[in-house]
């Protein structure tokens, strides 16, 4: 296996990276960011089968992860 295959099997989203210091506007925009994320969240899965709920993300099943 390629290191750069390794590497995106680990950190699927990318590795963090951490902010030292956040301005008003950048935690603003986080804040949206995370206040909208269940609503954004449902509506992705709202058209999801039984059968997708039950596939298997790394040792979760999908449906574990989100209901």
């Amino acid at each position: 296996m390629s290191p750069d295959l390794l590497e995106k099997l680990k950190y699927p989203i990318g590795r963090f990276e951490r902010v030292e210091k956040l301005d008003k506007e950048t935690l603003d925009t986080y804040t949206i960011k995370l206040r909208d994320f269940p609503k954004i969240l449902g509506k992705a899965i709202q058209s999801f089968s039984e059968d997708d709920f039950k596939r298997t993300y790394r040792p979760w099943r999908v449906g574990t992860l989100l209901k």
